[in-house]
């Protein structure tokens, strides 16, 4: 039984196929900015552990 599927239809089962490039810019903006203040924590967290250890 085959069947044709239109574009709209396939885009509902699908989810959404084609991404509004903002949305899509504005998730990957979002990503970068979390990996930005987990790596800014890693450093404080690296200077402070070498400060405690250096005794000062």
């Amino acid at each position: 039984m085959n069947t044709i599927v239109k574009d709209e239809d396939r885009q509902a089962l699908d989810g959404d196929i084609r991404r509004d490039p903002k949305q899509v810019h504005r998730r990957q903006r979002g990503k970068n900015l979390v990996v930005a203040g987990l790596v800014v924590a890693f450093v404080v967290i690296v200077y402070i552990v070498s400060i405690v250890r250096m005794g000062g």
